[in-house]
């Protein structure tokens, strides 16, 4: 237990209109702390493992910290990297050791860093998001955005492109094929009425 409250109250008399009543208050300058415990700021604590407190009254651990044998520090398994407490197993700034940051794209597992997408040309890329990697690697949008894995105003217009596509070509096949009719039957026509 990092602290103990103790508090030693003093009762003193408060008389108005010569009635008086004991009213309790603590007594803050006498409070006697059991052995192992330091009086700060009216409480007894223990100044080896109190990060309010740590090795001497008003010395505060930064936030994230501990205190360990009066000392502030990072409590296990983080360390102290740029000023602040982190997991350097997890933290993609500091993977393994401090200042060793993942390359974009990549997430530390491990103290490791590993690439969550698809390695394309050397570097990870996330093929869900990134408009020249869309779906796959070299597949760019061409001016288009990749959302799903899919291009979108860009080279193949979404994941309805190949719908969209032989819904076109089959328009453009009826067109041709009316088209094809009406010639037929004005030739029909010319040549009936030539008879």
């Amino acid at each position: 237990m990092a602290m103990q409250k103790k508090t030693l109250v003093a009762l003193i008399p408060v008389c108005a209109l010569a009635a008086c009543e004991l009213v309790t208050e603590p007594d803050y300058e006498n409070i006697a702390c059991p052995e192992g415990y330091t009086l700060c700021d009216g409480m007894c604590w223990v100044l080896a493992s109190s990060p309010q407190h740590c090795g001497a009254c008003g010395n505060a651990c930064q936030w994230g910290q501990g205190c360990a044998d009066g000392v502030c520090g990072c409590a296990p398994p983080t360390t102290l990297c740029g000023g602040y407490c982190t997991s350097t197993a997890q933290d993609s700034q500091n993977c393994g050791k401090c200042g060793n940051a993942c390359d974009p794209g990549q997430v530390c597992s491990n103290g490791s860093c590993y690439c969550q997408g698809l390695v394309c040309n050397g570097a990870c890329v996330d093929v869900y998001s990134n408009p020249e990697h869309c779906g796959a690697c070299s597949h760019s949008c061409d001016g288009g955005y990749c959302n799903g894995g899919y291009c979108y105003g860009g080279y193949d217009g979404g994941p309805d492109a190949d719908a969209d596509a032989d819904a076109e070509g089959g328009a453009d096949a009826d067109s041709e094929a009316e088209a094809g009719d009406a010639s037929e039957d004005a030739d029909g026509g010319s040549d009936s009425a030539a008879e």
